[in-house]
């Protein structure tokens, strides 16, 4: 992380400021140094500064908040030149025991508003610091975060506080706050969950009198560019790399063949021929049958089987995905791509008469894939390059003359019912993979002309709407279609431009992927199991949850790392794949599933479900992605 020129601290009396950045007076103003909440009185104390000597990169500070409590603070300077460690020793004072609740705050000192990032739970847009919906304060608990840290951009300074995961055994936590004259940034020690308008969840710390506690954290700075978050984050991960580490429960081919057993013995209806997206671990009747063509099953679980299948000599895995591609190939909607599900006993169906790109875009992308597959092996299917290739010409005809595709259409008409957002990005990497596969340039045209529309999502560090839902709220899974179009297109045209956006989309992905292990305690069956969140992936919804959709990008990945040789995108790849050979179910009965079953939601915070649970119920994708992953696993290495 650049930081042009010298800065230095400066104590005015009230706070330490830094100054100096980038020829900024005053740019970082940390003021207080530390304030206490409280429980029974409800009342925040401010501390104050009583003396300090502070020279040039670091120093060394002592104050009081108010008569019960004394602290003094080291002020680190580090190798990184633009990190500084605080360090804070704090004693307690009072007469009686007390819970209270520690904050830290830093100001950023800059013309503009301030716009925030917090890994895997706010991100906000070029857009964001004039709309109506802009967060002026969000709060948030560490387990709810990939990575506990707090990022600030001003027009032309950024700055982050990180810090450890917990303290004595409570989560931390961060706060942003903007609107108005406020453009701050800060931690909680234990965490306060708030946002405007909502109840204040706060965890407390249990002190008596003569208790003496240690507070930790990082201060990073630096000049405004929006992607300065990456250094950061890869200085975090590989600090927690220490001590932070996998727990893989299986070798790959058992993870492969366990996988395999799920979609054939429980997902799989050789009569409808599709596989179902949902099985519950106990076995229950009724409850609704379906298929989504991509996403929740469909051409990509189809795709993994048929490779297990051929690979493997297991002809009944073969002969059970053809017919699901089959079935899927047969179901283009009236507009002329792929029907969303197949419903039991509806047929096809689009839920509100849409269907939504990204969908379509990835039921294409892997019908293309498990062509190009079966006629490299000497199988033939041209109802399948049929399908692809009608659903690519709907592409190319919703396409807008700037290179966008949409992110919904209309089931019957084809006309776009949504344009907003990057939800149409993964159809870059159906077209290339098209041209790959078929060798018509007009395909790697379409892909280019999508490509430069859709970068101004990956320059503004902010890209959603990949979900069904269509929402403006961004996710990991708009990271993964970032990586799949633009690694594909990078191997199809050697413009540069395409491998500098490839590792500007895996850095933002990075970004929602755990880099330590979550401490679960209690009967909770993640607990019991001794789950290691380090490498699982934030869920798509607003509720916290760990899941394993970043294996459909796994291969892509990879393939950046090793061509950039860059061993971080390499050790992040294989941690997600590590993480999820955890909870395939060994055996009846292993965590309540079935053999071969694995959970798609893995709760890490509290929420809707408690933290530490698990949805039991298997899903298609799980086993279908880890399937496909560890089968490139096994074939290329790594």
């Amino acid at each position: 992380m650049a930081v042009e020129g010298e800065y230095s601290f400066v104590d005015d009396g009230e706070g330490v400021m830094l100054q100096g950045i980038l020829g900024i007076p005053r740019v970082i103003t940390y003021r207080h140094f530390l304030s206490v909440l409280d429980k029974a009185t409800g009342k925040t104390t401010h501390g104050e500064l009583l003396h300090s000597e502070i020279g040039g990169r670091g120093g060394d500070v002592l104050g009081q908040i108010g008569s019960d409590w004394r602290f003094n603070c080291d002020i680190n300077p580090t190798e990184i030149p633009a990190m500084l460690e605080f360090v804070f020793r704090i004693s307690y004072r009072g007469a009686q025991p007390a819970e209270v609740n520690f904050a830290v705050a830093v100001d950023v000192v800059d013309k503009g508003g301030l716009r925030g990032m917090v890994p895997a739970a706010l991100y906000m847009g070029r857009d964001a610091l004039s709309a109506d919906d802009a967060p002026a304060y969000r709060a948030f608990r560490s387990d709810r975060l990939s990575h506990p840290a707090v990022f600030g951009w001003a027009d032309r300074v950024m700055a982050c506080l990180t810090a450890p995961e917990a303290i004595h055994g409570h989560p931390t936590g961060v706060f942003f706050r903007a609107g108005g004259e406020a453009r701050q940034i800060g931690l909680h020690f234990p965490f306060r969950g708030e946002a405007d308008g909502s109840p204040a969840q706060v965890d407390w710390l249990l002190v008596k009198p003569g208790d003496r506690l240690q507070i930790r954290f990082r201060l990073y700075f630096g000049g405004g560019g929006l992607h300065g978050y990456n250094d950061i984050l890869r200085d975090r991960y590989y600090h927690d790399a220490r001590s932070q580490h996998c727990h893989p429960w299986m070798e790959p081919r058992h993870a492969c063949d366990l996988a395999a057993q799920c979609l054939m013995n429980w997902h799989y209806d050789s009569q409808q021929q599709v596989l179902y997206d949902t099985c519950p671990f106990e076995p229950a009747e009724g409850g609704e049958r379906r298929m989504h063509t991509g996403r929740l099953s469909g051409a990509h679980c189809a795709h993994a089987l048929l490779w297990y299948g051929r690979k493997y000599g297991r002809q009944d895995c073969v002969d059970a995905a053809v017919s699901v591609l089959d079935k899927i190939a047969s179901g283009l909607a009236p507009l002329g791509t792929f029907w969303p599900q197949w419903h039991v006993p509806r047929g096809w169906m689009a839920e509100h008469d849409t269907v939504w790109a990204r969908n379509a875009a990835e039921t294409t992308l892997f019908m293309v894939r498990a062509f190009a597959r079966e006629r490299a092996a000497g199988f033939s299917h041209p109802d399948w390059e049929r399908a692809a290739r009608a659903s690519l010409e709907f592409a190319r005809k919703a396409q807008r003359d700037d290179g966008c595709f949409g992110s919904s259409y209309d089931a019957h008409s084809g006309a776009v019912k949504q344009w907003g957002g990057a939800g149409g990005l993964l159809w870059v990497a159906a077209f290339a993979e098209a041209r790959r596969c078929f060798g018509e340039e007009d395909y790697l045209a379409d892909a280019v002309q999508a490509a430069s529309y859709y970068a101004q999502f990956i320059q503004d560090e902010c890209v959603y709407c990949a979900t069904d839902a269509g929402q403006a709220r961004p996710s990991a899974e708009d990271g993964y279609s970032a990586l799949l179009a633009y690694v594909n297109l990078s191997q199809e045209s050697d413009d540069v431009q395409w491998l500098d956006l490839a590792k500007s989309a895996a850095d933002w992905t990075m970004t929602f992927r755990w880099c330590y292990n979550v401490a679960f305690g209690g009967d909770a069956v993640l607990a019991k199991y001794d789950f290691r969140t380090r490498g699982a992936d934030a869920g798509p919804a607003a509720e916290p949850y760990l899941q394993s959709y970043g294996l459909i990008c796994h291969p892509e990945l990879m393939e950046l790392g090793r061509q950039l040789g860059d061993a971080y995108y390499l050790e992040r790849a294989r941690d997600h794949i590590r993480c999820f050979r955890q909870f395939i179910a060994r055996h009846d009965g292993d965590f309540g599933a079935r053999e071969g079953m694995s959970p798609a939601r893995f709760y890490q915070a509290d929420n809707s479900q408690p933290k530490g649970h698990i949805t039991p119920l298997s899903e298609a994708w799980t086993a279908g992605l880890i399937l496909y992953a560890h089968l490139w696993k096994i074939e290329n290495g790594g």
